[in-house]
């Protein structure tokens, strides 16, 4: 599944998909990629470059600039970004 939006992914975006009550698969089980995000860290005002985020479960696995493969199966939901 492949969805397009533009903006800047939030932690309610996060939240949303790892919510029990969204209708999606538990937490525990889904793989998340967001593609081409901008990410602020808290630390500084700058966004990041646009960057690659894959979230497993409800942990940030791997976060980069470099495109992430995915095993493409229809568990992971991809977001992309314009």
């Amino acid at each position: 599944m492949c969805w397009h939006s533009t903006g800047i992914v939030t932690v309610t975006a996060l939240l949303t998909f790892s919510s029990p009550s969204s209708g999606y698969a538990k937490p525990s089980q889904m793989t998340v990629l967001f593609q081409n995000v901008r990410v602020f860290d808290g630390k500084n005002g700058a966004l990041s470059a646009p960057t690659n985020v894959l979230v497993r479960g409800n942990k940030i696995e791997r976060m980069t600039i470099a495109d992430i493969s995915t095993d493409g199966s229809a568990s992971t939901t991809i977001i992309a970004t314009a």
